[in-house]
């Protein structure tokens, strides 16, 4: 059904000016076609009459309704009186402005609400303009789509456990909070049947809702109560330890929470409720030990009213005492031994115990026996004491306190008079306690003894240093301990003294260079020396002996001596020679390939020297040539000789003197350059052979060496040198020349010549032909029956293509034909004959049949192959490679019908392009151009384009769905149908169906239009389609973004997506691929991209790691590199790299992006380095709300100083977390026990050194 305005002003011919008007969109008999529909006019008509100029007058305030989709579209006969506007022409403009003055499309939404708009009403031909005032109302009341329901009688009713109804309005969702209900209850007899169940009632309850519009709405759902039996009703279990736990003394078996009830359905029975049930029970009690455990017999009695039965179940409860009984722990206690021993008498104190349940009794227990004593010769020490209670019912426990016997009587400590120690090599001495002990004694015996001097610490041991020799002793404290570590002390004098000599270390004999200075101590080394107690003297004496040459040797000797005068030396000898032999470093062997290079040793190379310092040297050469082929080759033989006239003798083989040879060596590395004659291509010179003269210039080269030869290896030239001219048959010859210098190099090098056979065959045809039609009504035409003789120069007759042209003929055909007979030989060159062939009907067939014959072609004129073509729905035809198809023999003067049908690949030429072009033509911002396209956007067959069909298109790309509803692939329409309104073919019946009544004729132009549902831009290629996505050739690539990070096993991510250049894309798809088993994709949140949620999702091929994504937004607006585009939800199931896992393909859905252009982009993902480009940033907590554990996920540009706080409501510290953390992504675990398991929300706040801190909330919902 079409929109059409109803405008009170075309019943009058008047201006109309100042006329508010409230247009109001209603719903009529379709729900999917807004109708607008004027219900208030009040009018002010003035006495001018419409003049013939153009006069442009608009209403004045204007009211319009919303849809049921929210949107109302802003036309010219709204705004104005009367339209079209006589005088005026049809080309009029709308400019839609708020109070700010910013500019709307003429397509207004719900967020237009509550503003009102100022509207410029333009005829663009003249320039003439009206304004109007403009606001949008919204009447279209919210749906509450309730479910009835049916429970048991004994459920519980509540909405928060039963559900809420969806409510859905025109402006958005409205969330179940603002529903609101009442109930009303309607009781049933016994044994009433509803729906085929048994029902004890009925609630009736009323929904209701207001949007923010104040449309109110209610909706009715009836909730049925199943009637209970008693074979429903499930009694409570056993408390006997073996159904249930029995219960202990702390419990309460009248508390039935605790021990249980008949339920149904997991729900307690109320008496007298709507279930008609009534329960009751009685107990019987029997003890099983005194005042402590006992078992009760339950009997449970359930009477069903409806049918007078019942029904007696006996629970067994058992209560058990399973406590021990408290003991009051006596306090520890402490006695001394007896003064002639070392042991005490203990009497143990007695103490006192609670239980619960029975009475008890209490026994002390130890390694002396039990009960309270007095226990005799009890030893030193701490010694543990039980205390055991047992109750009636066998239950123990048992403390434990400690008896301490103590020993106080002091051991006897005796010293040795005065003592003489001498120290040691190391200037130490150590002498142990006992040294200075003389006997000392205690009653029970002496544990430790110890010394120390003055107020040091007592130790086992004293030790004496250098400091302790003087004439005056040192005075030592002796300490003694007994077994108790009771203490008593005596003193010693003690007198040091040193015997010990410095101990000395000359340094190693060495032998030194003869220019070095022997008395030199940083050269010959410096004597060491130690001794125990001092720093000793050190001095030495030499004794030189060196000969002219300062080469000989110094005796040297070293003496130590101490503060104590204790000596001691040793002796050093220092050797002098020449320690540096003279190291020659001979020039290296000389090659080189520059032609005639010099060669003298300044090039070359002279020999070098290493420690020469003593000798004196004399350097000279000698040279001899080998000429091979100057100057590009040449060798020189160089000997070299060097004399040391400090060592040479000639009478001496080799002292003094040494001697090396240099090869020197100058060649030509540089192969010839060759220059060869360009490939060449030459036609055959005769029509009898298949050769052609060919004609070529010489091949040159250049090089250092003048002596330069060129050959080639051509079987066809004349000569094998540097000119390949011959004779060459037809085909390619490839001809290589090689060129040689005098040094052994060589240059090889090709060039093509290419004979070719480019004289045609000369066909023959017989002059004149007649052939008669069959009793078929057919007449066949082979290549034998016209061809007497065709030749060529180069190809043999049975290798020439023969081609006739027609060869089938029927009653169409009946007389004189041409027929061409075309020849091609093997390299492409054809020629042809004509001749005459006479057809006859000489039995008159073509008197009594017909044919229907046609092609199939696509909306761009591509001919169709393989398309179904039906006759009657019986005869079927399949087109050719040509799309041609016919029906022969058909009976004329019979009815009949022909329709083509294909079914295949409904995503052929389909892309998220399409849903951007169809949603474009929806919103009325750009109309599809032609009848075939706005066919093809019918995707559900039911004659018009509205939301559905784009939500059917969507579903299909995502591979929700695998067929069109109501549709097939393609539709053909009859090509000779001419459409009267292009912009709307379905004012017409679309001709899918050609029918022939009482055929007569042959029909020759059966034709028809291949139109490809759901591609709108015409990309499919008819009759190239396979299963697998097309992807087109992009020139530019909208790559989308992300940091690329370390995932841990078990946490979830939210993947921000940015894009560097989104500012023009108005849509794309792509298959998001990734590892299923390392990553677990939960869900797509918007960003910037609103819609782009798990709508934009096909979830069909999940379990493979492959997503469908698709996305169109046709009024975009600009978003810059650092706005978030999306959120990909994921989980991770191993510890992985994100760009490891996870990329852009197309798999299943072809990557590419579409801009305002309508132009094809590729689609790549690319992850920048690890936090490459990362911020301080502090995401939000993951799972949230969370019952027991969270993660909170921060970034860092830097390794960073971080503190982490958590805090209430009230602003109160619970939990921080600081330290030092690294450049990148962390995670920090939070659980319910680190905010002491209180729901509520919480704040987290991010403070980075530095930096600005950063807040976020979080919820925990902790039962």
């Amino acid at each position: 059904m079409k929109n059409y305005p109803l405008k009170l002003a075309d019943a009058f011919q008047h201006d109309l000016r100042n006329v508010p008007i409230l247009v109001q969109w209603r719903r009529i008999f379709n729900p999917n076609q807004p109708l607008l529909f004027i219900f208030g006019i009040l009018l002010s008509i003035s006495a001018n009459k419409l003049h013939a100029q153009c006069n442009l007058n608009c209403i004045q305030q204007v009211q319009v309704a919303l849809n049921e989709g929210g949107i109302a579209q802003i036309t010219p006969d709204l705004l104005l009186t009367q339209y079209p506007v006589p005088g005026c022409s049809t080309n009029i403009s709308i400019e839609i402005k708020d109070k700010d003055g910013n500019i709307y499309p003429n397509t207004l939404t719900c967020k237009e609400l509550g503003k009102t708009f100022t509207v410029k009403v333009t005829d663009q031909s003249n320039g003439n303009y009206c304004s109007s005032s403009l606001s949008l109302i919204d009447q279209i009341k919210p749906q509450i789509i309730p479910v009835n329901l049916a429970i048991f009688c004994s459920d519980p009713t509540s909405p928060d456990l039963l559900g809420y109804p969806t409510v859905t309005d025109n402006c958005g969702s409205i969330g179940s909070d603002k529903l609101s209900y009442t109930d009303a209850y309607i009781d049933m007899s016994c044994k009433t049947i509803i729906n085929g169940q048994e029902i004890t009632g009925q609630i009736f309850r009323t929904w209701s809702v207001t949007d923010t519009s104040g449309n109110f709405a209610t909706a009715l759902q009836v909730i049925s109560l199943k009637r209970a039996k008693i074979e429903d009703i499930v009694f409570p279990p056993n408390h006997d330890g073996v159904s249930a736990p029995k219960l202990d003394c702390a419990d309460d078996p009248n508390d039935l929470k605790k021990t249980g009830v008949p339920t149904i359905n997991g729900f307690s029975i109320t008496n007298g409720a709507a279930c008609e049930l009534f329960v009751q029970h009685s107990d019987n009690v029997y003890n099983t030990c005194v005042n402590g455990s006992y078992s009760i017999l339950r009997t449970w009695t359930v009477v069903d009213y409806c049918v007078d039965t019942f029904k007696i179940y006996v629970q067994v409860i058992r209560r058990e005492d399973k406590d021990a009984p408290v003991i009051v722990l006596p306090a520890d206690m402490t006695i001394g031994t007896q003064s002639s021993s070392c042991t005490g008498i203990v009497d143990l104190p007695k103490t006192t115990a609670t239980d619960n349940c029975s009475s008890f009794t209490i026994t002390p227990k130890w390694q002396f026996g039990q009960g309270y004593g007095p226990f005799k010769n009890v030893p030193v020490g701490v010694h543990p004491v039980n205390y055991v209670a047992t109750d009636g019912c066998g239950n123990t426990s048992t403390v434990t306190m400690n008896v301490t016997v103590i020993d106080s009587s002091i051991p006897v400590a005796v010293c040795k008079k005065d003592l003489a120690i001498a120290m040691d090599d190391d200037g130490l001495v150590t002498a142990n306690a006992t040294l200075f002990d003389d006997g000392s004694f205690d009653n029970c015996g002496i544990q430790k003894i110890e010394v120390r001097r003055g107020n040091d610490p007592y130790a086992s041991s004293l030790t004496f240093t250098c400091n302790d020799i003087s004439p005056t002793p040192v005075d030592v404290q002796l300490r003694v301990f007994d077994t108790n570590n009771l203490s008593n002390t005596c003193h010693v004098q003690v007198f040091i003294s040193d015997p010990v000599k410095p101990t000395i270390t000359c340094p190693s004999d060495l032998t030194i260079s003869c220019t070095q200075n022997a008395s030199d101590l940083n050269v010959t080394g410096q004597a060491s020396a130690t001794d125990n107690c001092s720093l000793p003297v050190i001095n030495y004496t030499d004794v030189i002996s060196l000969n002219s040459c300062n080469q000989g040797n110094v005796v040297r000797t070293w003496t130590a001596t101490d503060k104590y005068n204790n000596s001691k030396y040793c002796t050093q000898k220092i050797t002098l020679v020449d320690q540096t032999p003279l190291v020659i470093t001979w020039p290296a062997d000389y090659a080189t390939t520059q032609c005639g290079a010099d060669v003298t040793p300044d090039i070359t190379g002279w020999p070098s020297f290493e420690n020469d310092d003593c000798e004196q040297l004399d350097v000279s050469y000698t040279d001899q040539f080998f000429n091979t082929a100057p100057p590009a080759c040449f060798k020189v033989v160089r000997k070299w000789v060097v004399r040391n006239w400090c060592e040479f003798n000639p009478n001496i083989p080799g002292a003094g003197i040494w001697e090396s040879t240099q090869v020197i060596e100058v060649s030509d590395g540089i192969a010839p350059v060759l220059s060869l004659p360009a490939d060449i291509t030459v036609g055959t010179t005769s029509t009898t052979t298949c050769v052609a003269n060919v004609v070529l210039p010489e091949a040159t080269a250049t090089d250092c060496s003048t002596s330069i030869s060129i050959v080639n290896n051509s079987g066809y030239a004349s000569k094998k040198n540097a000119n390949a001219s011959g004779t060459y048959p037809s085909g390619v010859h490839i001809v290589t020349f090689t060129a040689y210098d005098g040094c052994g190099n060589a240059t090889s090098g090709t060039m093509k010549i290419t004979v070719v056979d480019d004289e045609p065959p000369v066909p023959a045809c017989i002059k004149g032909l007649t052939i008669p039609l069959n009793s078929d009504g057919i007449a066949e035409l082979t290549v034998g029956m016209i061809e007497i003789g065709t030749t060529d120069n180069c190809t043999p007759k049975s290798a020439i293509k023969l081609e006739l042209s027609p060869t089938k003929f029927d009653c169409n055909s009946v007389g004189d034909n041409n027929v061409t007979l075309v020849a091609t030989d093997a390299s492409g060159n054809s020629n042809f004959c004509v001749t005459t062939v006479n057809i006859q009907d000489n039995i008159g067939y073509c008197a009594l049949v017909a044919k229907i014959t046609g092609k199939v072609s696509s909306v761009l004129g591509e001919r169709m192959k393989g398309v179904t073509v039906l006759l009657n729905n019986e005869v079927e035809a399949i087109t050719n490679d040509k799309g041609e198809y016919e029906f022969l023999d058909l009976q004329k003067k019979s009815n009949y019908f022909v329709a083509a049908t294909k079914n295949t690949h409904i995503l052929a030429g389909v892309s998220t392009q399409d849903v951007l072009a169809m949603s474009k033509h929806i919103l009325g911002v750009q109309s599809l151009d032609s009848p075939y396209k706005i066919i093809a956007a019918d995707i559900n067959n039911n004659g018009k384009v509205t939301t559905a069909d784009l939500l059917a298109l969507r579903r299909a790309i995502l591979q929700i769905d695998d067929k069109f509803p109501n549709n097939k692939s393609w539709r053909f329409v009859d090509a000779n149908q001419k459409f009267n309104n292009p912009g709307n073919p379905f004012e017409q019946t679309i001709p899918e169906v050609i029918t022939y009544d009482n055929l007569q004729s042959n029909k020759p132009n059966t034709d028809w239009v291949g139109i490809k549902v759901g591609d709108l831009n015409l990309s499919v290629t008819p009759n190239n389609i396979a299963g697998d996505p097309q992807v087109r050739n992009a020139a530019e690539t909208l790559e989308l973004t992300t940091d690329d990070m370390k995932l841990a096993a078990g946490y979830e991510y939210k993947i921000p997506v940015r894009a560097a250049d989104f500012k023009s894309v108005q849509g794309f798809q792509y298959t998001l691929e990734y590892d299923a088993q390392q990553l677990e994709i939960q869900t797509i949140l918007p960003g910037a991209l609103k819609n782009m949620d798990e709508s934009a999702m096909g979830m069909s091929k999940a379990g493979e790691g492959l997503i469908a994504i698709s996305w169109v937004e046709p009024i975009q607006d600009k978003f810059g590199p650092d706005d978030v585009l999306f959120e990909i939800v994921l989980k991770a199931k191993t510890n992985v790299m994100l760009s490891n896992a996870l990329s852009v393909g197309s798999d299943f859905l072809a990557a590419e992006a579409y801009d305002k252009y309508d132009d094809v982009l590729g689609v790549s993902f690319k992850f920048n380095g690890v936090n490459e480009t990362a911020k301080y940033e502090l995401e939000q907590n993951m799972p949230n709300p969370f019952e027991f554990e969270t993660s909170i996920p921060f970034v860092l540009q830097d390794a960073s100083q971080v503190q982490v706080e958590i805090f209430d409501m009230l602003g109160n510290t619970i939990k921080k977390i600081e330290g030092r953390f690294a450049q990148g992504r962390h995670l920090i675990k939070v659980t319910s026990d680190d905010l002491n398991n209180i729901s509520g929300m919480y704040y987290y706040q991010l403070q980075v050194a530095g930096k600005k801190p950063i807040t976020r909330k979080m919820i925990l919902m902790h039962e």
